[in-house]
């Protein structure tokens, strides 16, 4: 990643191991999690009145060396930096990707029995009242990269926008 991504991009932040550089744990933001539980198939809020409150992310443990990064997982960076990734990935600019792949990562690439299934688990989160940033299954699919949104959400955000919220909800 050090050679492909974060030198030809500038990228003088990321990590895998914050013991490893000097300042950066201790400069990360503290994190407010919704108090009230979360949903064990979603990991959505269970109450989103919940009271907020410092906390750490139960899923995720800073002090621990993994072994497989899993992709994306488990990297820190300044927030400067990481727009640098997402802006050369959607961008098409040539640095990470060229311009066929990046369209590719929007389309939705589900098949229709996929595409079905969606459907289906959106509409049980629905049904259970969970809390979520993404519509429900007609309006969702999923592209090479993540959601993809099938309908424009008004306010919020096109159709063809490519969702990910994560377990701290940083969309």
């Amino acid at each position: 990643m050090k050679n492909y991504m974060w030198e030809p991009l500038g990228i003088t932040t990321m990590t895998f191991h914050l013991g490893k550089r000097p300042g950066m744990k201790e400069g990360m933001p503290k994190a407010r999690m919704r108090q009230g539980g979360t949903h064990p198939l979603f990991l959505t809020v269970k109450d989103p009145n919940g009271k907020l409150e410092r906390g750490i992310n139960p899923y995720f443990d800073v002090n621990e060396i993994y072994e497989d990064y899993e992709g994306y997982l488990g990297y820190f960076g300044s927030v400067v930096d990481f727009h640098k990734v997402l802006r050369s990935i959607t961008s098409g600019e040539g640095t990470l990707l060229e311009q066929e792949m990046s369209d590719e990562l929007f389309k939705p690439q589900l098949s229709a029995e996929a595409q079905e299934h969606v459907k289906q688990v959106f509409s049980f989160r629905d049904s259970e009242g969970l809390v979520s940033f993404a519509q429900s299954g007609d309006q969702i699919s999923f592209g090479l990269g993540r959601q993809v949104t099938l309908a424009d959400v008004e306010g919020k955000r096109q159709a063809g926008t490519m969702v990910d919220g994560g377990i701290k909800n940083t969309m």
